[in-house]
């Protein structure tokens, strides 16, 4: 039998290696993931078929648009090279709202906090118009199934709007909409907390002309943009604005005050959405300089040569109801120039030929 000595001193080598061998399989587990990983990156699993649980789409209905048919596109990227960019994108679902029983006095009730209390002009069974008895200058356009309206004032024909010169700067012009929308109670929580841009518009020609500052302006706009979807902005038929929108003067009267109140909103269901194969960034590019794109902004290159310099994808939100939000391709050029052109491959939307079954 070993002496206590030589007992103590074995149970401390034992101790020891297994601590040894413990560390060794705890480094080993580490580098083998880390590995697995590095692997993982450089030969990444194809991702999952496209859903296209909606079947097929119906083609983009883009607005009318400037003429390209004179344009000549140059790629003046970076890297001179077309981005490489997702080949699978989602579309989500829109529900477009339909008209209740309630949605003629809704329509009414908005109306008379808005300033119309007269009997509207019907002008389609969901589409009505209120014109201000006292100043017919202001009238209200309101579409009763969707809850969407806007709110205009001609001060291309009123000279006196330009007597005012209370234009709210940047944060009384927000507290002011923030007043407006919240004695409406109209506006999503999305767009309360979202983004707010406000801008300076002077008045040239009988026309809204961006200002440099508020002391050069007539106008302050004030727009509600929406967040972006998996990092994908939503862009709308004019870029740089949102289809809700407030538009100040600088008179303190209630009915001049407010120039126009924009508000066209879909709510989009992210829960509801399918996945679609992307059209090569290339093709649209074909299509872009076969004039088959939507020209979003012109530009002021005053040039038919447009050097497109960013290529990236977003989502179309357009003014008017469709059931889905669709992918687009945003093809950036100097200038402000902006084009957009349809994403998704052109065998799932109605319009191709030989569409899958």
């Amino acid at each position: 039998m070993g002496s206590l000595t030589e007992t103590a001193y074995y149970t401390r080598k034992s101790i020891n290696v297994g601590i040894i061998a413990l560390v060794i399989l705890l480094l080993l587990k580490v580098a083998f993931g880390y590995l697995y990983e590095l692997w993982l990156a450089l030969n990444p699993p194809p991702p999952p078929p496209p859903t296209v649980a909606f079947k097929v789409l119906p083609q983009i209905n883009f607005p009318e648009s400037t003429s390209s048919s004179s344009l000549v596109y140059s790629l003046e990227t970076i890297s001179g090279k077309f981005p490489k960019l997702p080949k699978i994108g989602k579309v989500y679902f829109i529900p477009i709202p339909s008209e209740n029983l309630q949605s003629s006095q809704r329509a009414k009730e908005e109306a008379v906090l808005l300033g119309f209390s007269t009997q509207p002009q019907v002008i389609t069974k969901t589409l009505w118009q209120w014109t201000d008895s006292v100043n017919f200058l202001r009238t209200l356009r309101f579409n009763i199934a969707t809850g969407n309206f806007v709110l205009k004032y001609d001060w291309s024909n009123d000279t006196s709007i330009f007597n005012g010169k209370e234009l709210p700067d940047e944060n009384a012009a927000k507290t002011e909409a923030k007043n407006i929308f919240n004695n409406l109670e109209i506006l999503p929580k999305e767009l309360q907390n979202g983004r707010q841009v406000v801008s300076f518009y002077k008045a040239i020609v009988g026309k809204m002309t961006p200002a440099p500052s508020l002391s050069s302006a007539d106008f302050v706009r004030i727009d509600y943009l929406r967040d972006d979807i998996d990092n994908i902005p939503l862009l709308g038929d004019t870029p740089s604005v949102s289809p809700v929108f407030l538009v100040f003067s600088g008179v303190r009267e209630e009915k001049k005050r407010i120039l126009e109140l924009h508000f066209v909103y879909w709510g989009i269901d992210k829960e509801t959405f399918a996945t679609y194969p992307l059209r090569p960034v290339e093709e649209a590019w074909n299509d872009l300089n076969a004039n088959l794109g939507y020209i979003a902004n012109p530009g002021t290159t005053g040039s038919n040569l447009v050097n497109v310099r960013k290529i990236y994808l977003a989502y179309y939100y357009s003014d008017n109801p469709t059931n889905f939000l669709q992918p687009i391709y945003v093809f950036e050029a100097d200038k402000g120039f902006i084009a957009y052109v349809s994403a998704i491959s052109k065998e799932w939307l109605k319009e191709a030929r030989n569409l899958p079954q």
